[in-house]
């Protein structure tokens, strides 16, 4: 009776044991998986089996639909960014048939993925690495043998680092976490966290009516969103009309403003300018005062201007009175916009004889 006794307490803590151990994973198939049929997002088929161009590879089983995927997707891209110029390529593949090419294309553009995902219609790739969920990763040397099965995140990671390096991979396997891939969720709406490109093209020189020449437009946004445009133009090259000429596109709006007479003086009229937006939300307006005693001749009287400044606390809307620039010598030019430095100094390159 004793020994029934013990050999009972003996099966109950043995079978107590059994069900609160953790979970025993092996280590994964040593056979390479083989060719692997593969379905592009446009539904083009072909047969994947160029192992060997590669020291590894790294699928991730993925879903559209998966919450899972969502949460790790970014991570996912980040790890392929920092590996792809080391001979190891991630590749996506959906093994749910309900999720097309449209809908995993407008996930993979819309998350910032830049690795290739194909599809996986009829689970023949699943059922060769024996995957189950999304995500699931699997990281493949270059005859296509499996070196690691599991979750992705910091195991992925850690499993990548350890291959790279020629490390021994411990663990192998872990447990990944995620959705049934024969279970999927609904198709659900997916937010474009990058808005719409709109593209425009049109001339609005053309809208300065009492000028015939332009030259040299420059570009800024400022501070509140604004965008502003800024040239010269006159009757011609070095007229006595030759003006600075400013638009404006205020944000969110689609058209530009009636051009305006930003700087005009016919005894000593603006030349080259920049506008740019710089320290202390101020927009910078520089450009090259022509000073050379006139009358001159058209296209002459670039090698005898000063450097003017004005600028703006208000987007553009009031600015400083013109002042020169602290700069010795008066031949100078802009036409770059100046570079900032770590320092947050201001590099200005310019042009000009003397």
């Amino acid at each position: 009776m004793k020994s029934f006794q013990w050999c009972r307490k003996l099966f109950l803590v043995l079978g107590l044991w059994i069900v609160t151990a953790p979970p025993i994973y092996s280590d994964p198939p040593a056979s390479p998986v083989g060719p692997l049929p593969v379905e592009t997002l446009d539904g083009d088929k072909f047969t994947m089996d160029n192992f060997d161009s590669r020291e590894g590879w790294v699928f991730v089983f993925v879903s559209a639909r998966c919450p899972e995927t969502e949460k790790h997707i970014r991570d996912l891209e980040a790890l392929h960014e920092k590996y792809r110029f080391e001979k190891i390529l991630m590749v996506g593949v959906c093994s749910n048939p309900a999720e097309s090419g449209k809908e995993l294309r407008a996930f993979a553009q819309r998350r910032g993925v830049r690795f290739p995902i194909y599809r996986d219609p009829e689970g023949e790739i699943a059922k060769r690495f024996g995957a189950a969920l999304t995500p699931e990763a699997f990281l493949l040397d270059g005859n296509g043998n499996i070196r690691y099965h599991g979750a992705v995140g910091q195991p992925l990671e850690a499993a990548v680092e350890a291959f790279h390096r020629g490390n021994n991979i411990r663990p192998k396997v872990t447990e990944a976490t995620g959705t049934a891939i024969d279970q999927p969720a609904p198709p659900h709406e997916i937010d474009d966290p990058y808005g719409v490109i709109h593209f425009s093209s049109e001339l609005i020189f053309e809208r300065a009516g009492d000028a015939a020449a332009h030259h040299c437009s420059t570009i800024t946004e400022a501070p509140n969103g604004d965008l502003l445009c800024l040239w010269y133009g006159g009757s011609y090259e070095s007229a006595d009309d030759q003006s600075l000429y400013l638009s404006r596109r205020k944000k969110g709006e689609r058209t530009w403003s009636e051009p305006e007479i930003l700087i005009r003086n016919s005894l000593r009229p603006p030349g080259n300018a920049l506008i740019f937006t710089g320290p202390q939300d101020r927009v910078w307006v520089l450009w090259g005062r022509m000073d050379a005693v006139r009358p001159i001749r058209r296209g002459s009287g670039w090698t005898e201007c000063t450097l003017m400044v004005r600028t703006s606390s208000d987007n553009g809307m009031t600015w400083t009175e013109d002042t020169p620039f602290p700069w010795e010598k008066r031949r100078a030019l802009p036409r770059n916009l100046p570079i900032q430095l770590k320092s947050g100094d201001f590099l200005l390159p310019l042009t000009g004889e003397g």
